[in-house]
């Protein structure tokens, strides 16, 4: 479940790569866990609970930014990815708004967690909690979308440029490795190797 956990769920969820909750629900079942329904009745719902309470009281996600996926029509749909994390609970998601009818996807990939046990929860009241989520941190510095845009082209550089470098690299190795005539070589004695 720890992989589950900390590169095969969270992360992407929180990096909106995600676009639906039926998607997460096949990820973490890949893995052996389940994603569970949660309603007032269940012993877990005191995560739902603390999490509005919080969100009540104006608390920011940690992470938050407004995404556009690569085939995304422009004004489609809003989507907004973030973490929100207090105490045992970690209350992740994609919001997905539907811009002609302002109405929220209820299948939005949304989950709250009881990060000590590792359980995978999700409610349709989650929706509420997601929305609280966007109007807290919404127009403030914690929108990421530039800054993601950036980073992508930084990593995309920086595999470019290792490339090359290994590129160059290879040649170097390949022109030492060459066959030398006779001449190269009593030349290398005596000056040296070019």
């Amino acid at each position: 479940m720890a992989d589950v956990y900390y590169t095969e769920v969270m992360h992407p969820l929180v990096g909106g790569y995600f676009g639906s909750l039926a998607e997460v629900r096949e990820t973490i079942e890949e893995f052996g866990g389940s994603l569970g329904e949660i309603a007032p009745e269940h012993p877990e719902w005191r995560l739902v609970e603390h999490t509005r309470r919080l969100l009540d009281g104006d608390r920011q996600a940690d992470r938050f930014h407004r995404l556009t996926y690569q085939d995304e029509q422009h004004g489609d749909a809003e989507r907004w990815a973030f973490s929100f994390a207090a105490q045992d609970v970690l209350f992740n998601g994609v919001p997905i708004r539907d811009l002609d009818t302002g109405g929220w996807d209820e299948e939005s990939p949304l989950v709250i967690t009881n990060r000590i046990a590792q359980t995978f929860w999700t409610s349709p009241d989650l929706i509420d909690l997601a929305e609280k989520v966007v109007t807290n941190t919404r127009g403030n510095v914690n929108d990421q979308t530039e800054a993601i845009a950036q980073y992508r082209l930084d990593a995309q550089a920086a595999a470019a440029a290792k490339a090359e470098a290994a590129g160059r690299e290879a040649a170097v190795i390949a022109a030492a490795s060459a066959p030398r005539t006779r001449w190269q070589r009593f030349r290398e004695i005596l000056f040296g190797r070019d």
